[in-house]
């Protein structure tokens, strides 16, 4: 034992210098998990706003073509007659209406008994 206190004893064999070790890598080891945790949430959030992004480039490609048409006098016309059902002076307009359903007569059922009693087997 003598021996060993002349010498001296290792830093990192010291029980205090153990236990400060032991904690800083608790502690690094929760703030690593933390930053993957928040790495994680940031790629869903640029999954997300890539997705939302494309909608928006295909809705402004949709929105473009749409304005292309309703520049010619041809495709404001044509919103124009869609939109409030007009027509030009002089021109007739047909309105197509859908086929009204079908009404079917009642079956009538014999009157009495018997064959009320056999209908509950048809």
């Amino acid at each position: 034992m003598a021996r060993r206190a002349k010498r001296g004893i290792s830093p990192f064999y010291n029980r205090i210098t153990l236990f400060f070790l032991i904690l800083a890598v608790g502690f690094l080891s929760l703030v690593v998990f933390n930053l993957f945790e928040k790495e994680r949430e940031a790629g869903m959030r640029r999954a997300e706003a890539f997705r939302e992004f494309k909608s928006v480039e295909e809705r402004e490609r949709v929105l473009d073509a749409d304005l292309a048409v309703l520049n010619t006098s041809r495709g404001q016309e044509a919103l124009v007659r869609n939109t409030f059902d007009v027509a030009k002076e002089g021109e007739e307009v047909i309105v197509v209406l859908d086929a009204l359903p079908a009404t079917t007569t009642p079956k009538e059922s014999p009157k009495g008994l018997i064959p009320w009693f056999l209908s509950l087997f048809e």
